[in-house]
C-alpha cells in the first residue's frame, strides 16, 4: 500500500505516521507534503516541501497521486491563526480538496479531515453530537472562514463520491491534544500548559464555563487508522465521548499536573485577536465508530495531561 498525506508535519499527521503507519508492514511507502521540513527519519517516508495554500498542484510529481490512500489533513486549525489567514484557510479546506479529488483515480481512497466546528454551537438536545446533526453555523463571522470552508469541503467530497464514483470518507476530529503540539499553538491545552510551566497566570477567556470533551492524540490516531483502512461508512466523528469539562476545570487540572507551578488561574475578556462566537459545548457521539470497531478512547484527561507534560518538559524551550 502507498499513502499520500497532506500537511504531513502537522500535529495529527505526524502522530499518525510515526505511531501507526511506519510500523505497518502492509504499507510500503508514505509520501508527505508540507510547507515545512520533515521531522521524520524513515526510509519508508518521502517528504516533499510544498505550500499547498497556493493550490498549484501542477508542481507536485504525478507519482504522488498514484496511491492507494490519500489523507488530506493540511489546514489551519487554530482559531487565532485562521483569523489571521482567512483566505488561505478557505483555499486549503475547499479549493485544495477539490483539486486533490480531481487528481486521484477511482481506486484511491480519499480521507478528508473536516472538523467538529462544522456543527457550530449545537443545542443541548444534540450533545453528544451525532454525525447526522446538520449544524448551526454562521456564514458571516470571525469563524466562518474555517467553519464554512470545512462544510463546503465536505460537500465537494459528497459530490465526488456520488457523482464521480470516488471512494471518499470524512473524519470530524474533536479537540485532540498531546505529543507534537507546539508551545505557541495557542489552542487551550498547550496554552495552559505553557503558562503553568513558565509560572505565568493561566488565562481563561470569558466565563470559563465553555466545555469540551478532550481526546488524547494516542487514542485518536488508532481510531483514525481503523477508519482509513477499514471504515465502511462515509462520515465519522472521532473523539472522546465522556469527560466533558469546563475551561476553568481544565485549567485546575493542568495546575495539578505541574508540580510547584506558581501560576494562578485568572479570567479575562476574550482578546480582540481571538475569533468571536466561541461554541459553548463540544462533545461527540461516537456510537457509529464503536459499533463498527468495538473500541473507545481509554486515556483519561488526568493521564493524558500528565503524559503531555512529560513531552513538553523534554521538547519545549
Amino acid at each position: 500500500m502507498k499513502i499520500l498525506i497532506t500537511g504531513s508535519m502537522g500535529f495529527i499527521s505526524r502522530n499518525l505516521i510515526e505511531k501507526k503507519l511506519l510500523d505497518d508492514n502492509n504499507i510500503s511507502e508514505i509520501y508527505g507534503i508540507d510547507h515545512v521540513d520533515s521531522f521524520i527519519n524513515s526510509n519508508k517516508y518521502r517528504h516533499y516541501k510544498f505550500d499547498l495554500s497556493n493550490n498549484n498542484l501542477e508542481s507536485i510529481p504525478e507519482k504522488l497521486f498514484d496511491v492507494d490512500l490519500l489523507i488530506h489533513t493540511a489546514g489551519i486549525p487554530s482559531p487565532q491563526y485562521y483569523k489571521i489567514e482567512p483566505f488561505k484557510t478557505i483555499t486549503l479546506n475547499y479549493d485544495v480538496t477539490k483539486s486533490l479529488l480531481k487528481k486521484i483515480n477511482n481506486n484511491t481512497t480519499f480521507i478528508y479531515f473536516s472538523s467538529s466546528e462544522i456543527y457550530g454551537n449545537p443545542d443541548p438536545a444534540n450533545i453528544p453530537t451525532k454525525e447526522t446533526y446538520n449544524g448551526y453555523v454562521s456564514s458571516v463571522g470571525d469563524r466562518s472562514c474555517y467553519d464554512e470552508s470545512k462544510r463546503l469541503g465536505e460537500t465537494i467530497c459528497y459530490l465526488f463520491k456520488n457523482d464521480k464514483n470516488k471512494k471518499v470518507k470524512i473524519i470530524r476530529p474533536f479537540n485532540y491534544y498531546g505529543d507534537y503540539m507546539k508551545q505557541n499553538d495557542n489552542r487551550i491545552i498547550p496554552k495552559f500548559m505553557s503558562q503553568a510551566m513558565n509560572d505565568q497566570n493561566i488565562t481563561v477567556f470569558g466565563h470559563g464555563k465553555q466545555t469540551r470533551a478532550y481526546c488524547n492524540i494516542d487514542d485518536a490516531v488508532g481510531m483514525i487508522k481503523n477508519i482509513c483502512l477499514k471504515g465502511k461508512h462515509f462520515v465519522y466523528n472521532v473523539g472522546k465521548m465522556d469527560e466533558e469539562i469546563t475551561a476553568i476545570k481544565l485549567a485546575e487540572r493542568v495546575l495539578k499536573t505541574i508540580p510547584n507551578s506558581k501560576s494562578k488561574l485568572i479570567q479575562i475578556d476574550y482578546p480582540n485577536e481571538y475569533p468571536k462566537d466561541e461554541p459553548m459545548r463540544r462533545c461527540p457521539n461516537i456510537d457509529k465508530y464503536y459499533e463498527e470497531f468495538k473500541q473507545k478512547p481509554s486515556i483519561g484527561i488526568d493521564e493524558g495531561l500528565y503524559n503531555f507534560y512529560q513531552y513538553a518538559k523534554k521538547n519545549w524551550l
